[in-house]
Formats: C-alpha cells, structure tokens, sequence
C-alpha cells in the first residue's frame, strides 16, 4: 500500500485525485499549538528522511504509529533531536 501525508484542508477533488493513484490519504489533522495558517500543514508535522517519517509528537501518537505498516518507518522527531543536540553540544 502506498500513502501520502496530506493537508486536512485539502479539497475534496485534490483527495479523490490522489486516491485515484492508488494512494491511502493520511490527514494531518488541524493543531492549536501553531499559528492558524500552518494548522495542518504537513511539512510543520512530518518529514521523509531516506526511508523514514520523522513526525512531531502529537501526530506521531494520534496519526501515524497507530497504522501498522508504516511503524518500522516512523520515528518520533523530537526525542531523536533532543537526544542528538545533547549530545553534541552538552545540554
């Protein structure tokens, strides 16, 4: 199965486009935590590193590590960071 992480405010006929390629529409769902217009944008949630998702907290949890095949890709970004700036620059 293919995916695609998507804007929750993308139109109707955009999602049936994508669909229609055969893909399974992942919604990054709208955040109170930043501002309005970046609510739901998917490069503010997740990126694709190589082969991985690393995905901010919230959506990691709720959103993507709850679908079974995409586990072993996804990878929660902000402990990974925190763990590598400490590291490097003894926080």
């Amino acid at each position: 199965m293919r995916y695609s992480i998507i804007d929750g405010r993308m139109r109707a006929f955009e999602k049936a486009f994508l669909r229609g390629l055969g893909y399974e529409l992942i919604e990054v769902p709208k955040s109170t935590r930043v501002y309005p217009e970046i609510s739901s944008h998917v490069d503010i949630f997740a990126g694709k590193i190589q082969n991985r998702i690393v995905a901010e907290e919230s959506f990691f949890n709720t959103v993507l590590f709850p679908i079974k095949p995409l586990r072993e890709h996804v990878v929660l970004g902000e402990t990974r960071i925190r763990k590598k700036i400490s590291r490097r620059y003894s926080l």
